[in-house]
């Protein structure tokens, strides 16, 4: 996912332009990956290695960076590093061009201009001093327009200069404009013959120009654009016009999660064996592509990780496969009998590591091997953390547009049965944050298979309701905690219903693609109508997570918690804590928890009697809650002061 562009490509195959209220997805305007510090690591590293020359061959095909292009071979850092945005790269790993700077925002001058320079990708110095023409020296890279992103317009155009230094000026050498259809990757090869570059300072730099379209009357969905995807870029000698040919065996996807329906579940569920055997029953898959000519045998391994008690497994015999030449294969293998389980209560974490042995000792080894992390913590999801696109309602009528977001959980296996205590969402911002209106958080029941009736409706109010948030950091959720935490039966659908008919832009997972309808909108004032829900017909999953929690039920029968609020003081606090009960409220059997703006578990069963101690804790905002014995549930923020 990433950067932020007022283009409003309104995904040009997707969304037609017109005032009919439906569902749509949207470009992102916004990249919280870019927002973490990296590239002030990668500017430092940068400056510290501004004198740096390289020699040939220069090689990139960015299969070990993250985020950022490694400061070692390029002194910029406005692409995205990415393995998300792509349809059937080279090998694992593109850069991202679009319209968002390197901190994920859009460029200053898409307010003022209606085409410009975006994304620059300049390599460090290198030494062709002693190359002559008769050296052969070609440049040959791939590029991708669109991928899962939006396409370019004819406008836009993604450009290759070379640097001259002894006319210290940047030369267009290569260009291509974009276009409203998808590509495949293509090659393209470009020969280096004049003496001009023969320096010890020759440079090279991509560079994409995007055009914007600012729609001054759709509210919330002015935003990212113009993907250019690149890979596998080669610069040596003896090449020539014929060297469309690489020697190389690559994995071409990242891992995806073994378990068959979601990505990620709660860990005392996963660990009942009824549910074990249910999620147990998907694959790991492992592509790989063959750019060689001929057949290629490659072999493949596994080593799983448990993080927590940093032990390890092999979980399958070495296997071997032959792949036809230019041709993508896979290893699919049966996880049935691979145990997951973690030995802690409440989370699980494995590293599943994936090696290509049986390579060659020429070809690049950093494409061999992807990691993909299993976690088991207190929540469903069907998304993998990243967003390629914003879902979301345009048009007329939108103001009371329903989503209604699916989760078949296992909660029917539980001996006690949890409680939806928060929702988990991840809005992509929008320009100028135009997307932050109220709107009402809904929970439903299942009526065969679709959005049955309201069982949680949260009601906006004047000073005090929910709208888009965003947090800081590699795509962090937002929480949302529940008034009223809920007994929820085993099929429910999460959402809201809108106030107003902003686009909220609601993250959406391409690389997810699930069989079965879990998507449903309701564009008629008829909410508790089920003949009003609509399927989605959009591919993929919303990153929306439901956080589930122990539920015990009340005395009374109701199968709520009741939330209230409790004092704590100083606020904010160092040290100590201070909790105030409110009055005649037991304290007996009370279970204490804390949590960060992540969602992340804390402290849990603290023994207080008028407070506890929060000095390990890392300074910020976090959440309190407490539930007693008789199925009360208190709830309060504080924050940790840095002294």
């Amino acid at each position: 996912m990433r950067k932020l562009l007022i283009n409003i490509g309104i995904l040009i195959l997707l969304v037609p332009l017109t005032s009919i209220a439906q569902e749509v997805l949207m470009p992102l305007n916004y990249n919280p990956n870019l927002r973490v510090n990296t590239h002030k690591k990668a500017n430092i590293q940068s400056a510290l290695q501004k004198d740096t020359v390289l020699y040939l061959p220069f090689f990139d095909d960015f299969s070990d960076s993250y985020i950022y292009p490694k400061s070692s071979l390029w002194i910029d850092s406005s692409v995205y590093i990415n393995s998300n945005y792509s349809n059937d790269p080279i090998s694992i790993g593109v850069a991202t061009f679009d319209a968002l700077d390197k901190n994920g925002e859009l460029y200053g001058q898409a307010d003022s201009v209606t085409t410009f320079l975006a994304d620059q990708l300049t390599s460090r110095p290198i030494d062709l001093d002693s190359c002559s023409i008769n050296d052969s020296i070609y440049l040959s890279f791939f590029y991708q327009s669109g991928g899962l992103g939006e396409k370019p317009d004819n406008t836009d155009s993604l450009i290759l200069y070379f640097y001259a230094p002894l006319q210290k000026k940047w030369i267009t050498i290569w260009k291509v404009p974009g276009n409203s259809a998808y590509s495949p990757f293509k090659l393209a090869i470009i020969p280096i013959y004049d003496t001009a570059y023969f320096h010890n300072k020759f440079q090279f730099r991509f560079a994409n120009y995007v055009s914007i379209n600012i729609i001054n009357n759709e509210t919330g969905k002015n935003s990212n654009g113009d993907i250019w995807n690149l890979d596998y870029i080669y610069l040596n000698k003896r090449r020539g016009d014929f060297d469309t040919v690489f020697h190389d065996l690559a994995i071409m996807r990242p891992l995806k999660s073994p378990l068959k329906n979601f990505e990620s579940i709660p860990q005392n569920h996963f660990k009942l064996p009824s549910v074990y055997e249910k999620e147990m029953g998907g694959q790991l898959t492992l592509y790989i592509r063959n750019n060689d000519s001929i057949i290629r045998n490659t072999q493949r391994s596994y080593l799983i990780t448990d993080v927590y008690k940093k032990q390890s497994f092999v979980p399958f015999s070495p296997a071997a496969i032959d792949a036809p030449r230019e041709t993508v294969v896979s290893f699919k293998d049966d996880m049935i009998d691979i145990s997951l389980v973690s030995d802690m209560d409440d989370s699980g974490l494995f590293k599943i590591t994936a090696r290509l042995d049986k390579t060659l000792a020429s070809e690049p080894k950093s494409n061999d091997t992807t990691v993909y992390y299993q976690v088991f913590r207190n929540y469903y999801a069907y998304d993998d953390g990243s967003a390629e696109l914003g879902y979301g309602f345009q048009g007329e009528g939108t103001s009371n547009a329903c989503l209604a977001y699916k989760f078949a959980t296992y909660s029917g296996f539980l001996t006690v049965p949890d409680s939806l205590q928060a929702i988990d969402i991840f809005f992509n911002r929008s320009v100028k944050n135009e997307s932050q209106q109220p709107f009402s958080l809904t929970i439903w029941d299942d009526n065969k298979g679709i959005p049955g009736k309201k069982i949680y409706n949260e009601k906006v109010y004047k000073d005090s309701s929910y709208k888009p948030e965003f947090e800081e950091g590699y795509n962090h959720f937002h929480r949302y905690f529940l008034e009223n935490a809920i007994a929820v039966p085993a099929t429910f659908y999460v959402g809201w219903i809108q106030t107003t008919e902003t686009f909220l832009n609601v993250g959406f997972d391409m690389n997810r693609i699930k069989t079965d309808t879990i998507i449903f909108y309701n564009l008629q004032d008829t909410h508790d109508n089920s003949n009003a829900w609509t399927p989605s017909t959009q591919k993929g999953a919303l990153m929306i997570r439901p956080i589930m929690g122990n539920w015990k039920e009340a005395h009374t029968g109701v199968k709520t918690f009741k939330t209230v609020k409790f004092e704590l003081y100083p606020n904010p606090a160092f040290d100590n804590i201070n909790i105030k009960m409110p009055d005649k409220s037991s304290v007996s059997g009370i279970n204490l928890s804390v949590y960060n703006l992540t969602g992340q578990l804390v402290l849990k069963n603290q023994a207080f009697y008028q407070g506890i101690n929060i000095s390990r804790l890392s300074p910020g905002m976090y959440i309190m809650t407490i539930v007693t014995d008789k199925g009360q549930m208190y709830t309060s923020k504080f924050i940790k002061s840095a002294h």
